[in-house]
């Protein structure tokens, strides 16, 4: 009954994959976020059993319908949830903005087009939205 457990994963590697991909693809656009959710519930469905027997095994004898509901079913609905508000989440918003910077405006986008805050740029000054701002940027004046 001495069981040689398998070896542990490699879990440096795993990380350092991750986090290349994130780094790849920062803020991919909704088609691309949609796909992702899908592949992932077609995952889950298709391994149903496959997920009912780990857990079975992992807790030394769990009922399947327990798993089903417990595990399964939360994650499908976490997965519906998401798919049904993505869009509405991806939406450019306004954000505060500081009082230094009063009369203008800053956006949040989360979007394939914009890889950092709208309203920053990348030196991380703000680029607020106002007529002041434009015009100091561009060395106009404003009266």
């Amino acid at each position: 009954m001495n069981a040689v457990p398998p070896p542990m994963p490699d879990y440096a590697s795993r990380f350092l994959a991750q986090r290349q991909a994130f780094a790849a693809d920062r803020n991919p656009p909704l088609p691309v976020r949609r796909e992702r959710l899908a592949r992932l519930l077609r995952l889950v469905d298709e391994n149903e059993q496959a997920f009912v027997a780990a857990v079975d095994a992992d807790f030394g004898g769990r009922a399947a319908h327990e798993t089903r509901i417990a595990e399964l079913f939360v994650t499908r609905s976490a997965i519906l949830y998401a798919r049904r508000h993505l869009a509405r989440w991806m939406r450019t918003r306004g954000v505060p903005t500081t009082l230094t910077r009063s009369g203008s405006k800053n956006f949040a986008a989360s979007s394939a087009s914009s890889a950092e805050t709208r309203g920053v740029s990348s030196e991380g000054l703000i680029s607020a939205r106002s007529p002041a701002a434009s015009a100091a940027t561009s060395g106009e004046s404003v009266n």
